[in-house]
């Protein structure tokens, strides 16, 4: 017999599983900020803002600053 179940059947998870698994997607892109937020205070003292290392940094904060303003936005 074949397997008819898709994708999102198969990855199916309780309402539990969703809340501990947005937690720590949460957490993740708060420690990212975080790591990032110091990386770039870093080197802004070394005076390497013109890095591409800084600006990837940049970058990738941006993002998730956004992703933390979404959150907030829904009161989460």
């Amino acid at each position: 017999m074949e397997n008819t179940m898709n994708t999102t059947e198969k990855n199916a998870k309780t309402p539990e599983e969703k809340l501990a698994a947005y937690e720590r997607m949460q957490a993740f892109v708060k420690s990212e900020y975080t790591a990032l937020t110091e990386k770039m205070e870093k080197l802004k003292a070394e005076d390497k803002t013109k890095t591409v290392s800084y600006r990837e940094s940049l970058g990738y904060r941006t993002y998730y600053k956004a992703v933390l303003e979404l959150y907030a936005k829904f009161g989460l």
